[in-house]
């Protein structure tokens, strides 16, 4: 092999090694916004909650007015809201996506390689 094919063999690898670093970057970027979305789903699930639990107790509320449909939908909507919340939902939803996985195919031993343009070039 010459001097010049190991060259590109070399920049072939850098590129392989840049590439993985975006997708790293892209996953870790949809991991933060999958919690971010956990844990506004669960902000709104104690609103929910203290919402219902603030209403129910302050009157007789009678099922077939206006309030009680309101408050019959606001209960299955914290009923749906928690069962996407709930551990088993969100193990399953971590399994399609991917974004934990065992053996992490984007992993790099050497870490991050250098930046395309060093310096702001």
């Amino acid at each position: 092999m010459t001097g010049s094919d190991l060259l590109s063999l070399d920049r072939v690898e850098l590129e392989r090694r840049r590439a993985l670093s975006r997708f790293r970057n892209t996953r870790e970027f949809e991991r933060k916004k999958l919690l971010t979305r956990l844990l506004r789903a669960e902000q709104r699930a104690v609103q929910l909650r203290q919402w219902i639990s603030g209403i129910a107790s302050s009157e007789e509320i009678p099922e077939h007015s206006d309030l009680g449909r309101l408050l019959t939908w606001t209960r299955a909507e914290l009923m749906n809201l928690e069962n996407s919340i709930h551990p088993s939902s969100i193990a399953d939803a971590l399994r399609q996506s991917n974004l934990f996985p065992e053996h992490d195919e984007l992993h790099d031993p050497l870490g991050d390689p250098p930046p395309q343009r060093p310096w702001g070039r």
